[in-house]
């Protein structure tokens, strides 16, 4: 895969979030256009790319004008030219090559900064599905607690139930309502922080229920085309300055024409001039190819370790997803509650072991719950570069 190839499709795979089907598009969309960060690093590459171009114009001509005349006499002479200097022809072809490498390499470098933010907001999003799952756990275990606790109330005024059955499913079901109360307050922070980022969020998260759908591939350039396209456009880049650097050595030349008036005659002509490269000359040419060799190196094992971490979170990936399996058939939902209730209601379980039976399976859902968070969240983060939306 050549370098053009690989940076059309890494911009293809980022903007083609733009046209998912994730139902947080929008909000991940809207961190990634009111990003203050992203904005004044956009602004900034627009910047140099200006810079470039007006760095590798001509030099304004140079105007001359002399007059001189003698003491002991009445004639005068003068003389007035205008030069243009200009630098060794290809010099400014390479000048343009590099200008435009850097600019790639630099808005390749400001998508991979949109892929961290848009991470940033796909956390925050993930955050807020996990804390729902836990929320709707919690309330339906507050629902079932309820009735049991309404029936135990009725047991007790009959005689049929100790004060102890009673004390015991109230502190339960206080200690399950502040477990509600702790959750909704971090939707609350969780929600606060996506707006931070600048997200547009809606007013309800209730409908954030459900894990958005991810790929689960290993890293590889098939996948993650961005971080091979700005390894490809930084050792471009530092090669054409290197090269631009190089023909700046050569000499520069100057054309002028003159006109000058002396005894009483007037004379054109004009003139050429070469100036030679400083001594210096050497030392930039070296230096220039020394900075694109530690680019080089530097990109290269910036892609290694992204290339590494990606390997980790694939594996990752698959190890929760086969733990996940397990725990499935036994802790996917919530009916187990219901079966607890209708053995309490039959008179398998007492108030001890009802309650002792909920702490079981709520150690197992939320086990599962979390399982799930773990899994999309290596997920999001090994698609960060994949993809702007989840």
């Amino acid at each position: 895969m050549n370098r053009i190839s690989i940076s059309i499709l890494s911009i293809i795979c980022l903007v083609a979030s733009a046209n998912a089907s994730s139902p947080y598009r929008a909000v991940i969309a809207s961190v990634v256009d009111r990003n203050a960060e992203l904005a004044s690093q956009s602004a900034a590459i627009s910047a140099e790319e200006t810079n470039a171009r007006a760095e590798n114009t001509l030099e304004g001509p140079e105007l001359e004008f002399e007059h001189l005349w003698a003491s002991a006499s009445s004639d005068i002479k003068w003389n007035a030219g205008i030069t243009q200097e200009f630098s060794f022809p290809g010099l400014y072809r390479a000048r343009t090559r590099a200008a435009e490498a850097r600019t790639e390499a630099s808005r390749l470098v400001l998508l991979g900064m949109k892929a961290d933010k848009a991470l940033s907001a796909k956390q925050l999003i993930l955050d807020i599905i996990n804390a729902n799952a836990r929320l709707g756990f919690y309330q339906e275990v507050a629902s079932n607690m309820a009735r049991i606790s309404a029936m135990t109330k009725r047991s007790y005024e009959i005689g049929e139930a100790t004060i102890l059955d009673l004390r015991k499913m109230q502190l339960a079901e206080t200690d399950n309502d502040r477990t509600i109360a702790e959750i909704k307050a971090d939707i609350t922070n969780l929600v606060a922080q996506l707006r931070g980022l600048g997200a547009e969020v809606p007013d309800s998260t209730n409908l954030w229920n459900e894990y958005p759908v991810q790929a689960c591939q290993p890293s590889g350039p098939e996948t993650d085309h961005l971080l091979y396209a700005i390894n490809e456009a930084e050792s471009k880049a530092g090669s054409a300055q290197a090269k631009a650097t190089k023909l700046g050595a050569w000499p520069t030349f100057a054309v002028g024409y003159r006109h000058a008036y002396e005894e009483r005659q007037h004379f054109n002509g004009l003139s050429v001039s070469m100036r030679l490269p400083s001594f210096s000359q050497k030392k930039k040419r070296q230096a220039a190819a020394l900075e694109a060799e530690s680019l080089s190196f530097a990109t290269q094992s910036k892609l290694i370790a992204e290339t590494s971490e990606n390997n980790g979170l694939y594996k990752a990936a698959c190890q929760l997803s086969d733990i996940m399996e397990r725990y499935h058939s036994l802790s996917s939902d919530n009916s187990y509650l219901q079966l607890l209730g209708k053995a309490y209601d039959g008179g398998e379980l007492n108030i001890i072991d009802y309650l002792n039976e909920i702490n079981l399976f709520a150690s197992a859902r939320l086990s599962y719950l979390d399982l799930q968070y773990r899994y999309n969240l290596t997920l999001a983060r090994l698609n960060r570069y994949r993809s702007l939306d989840f």
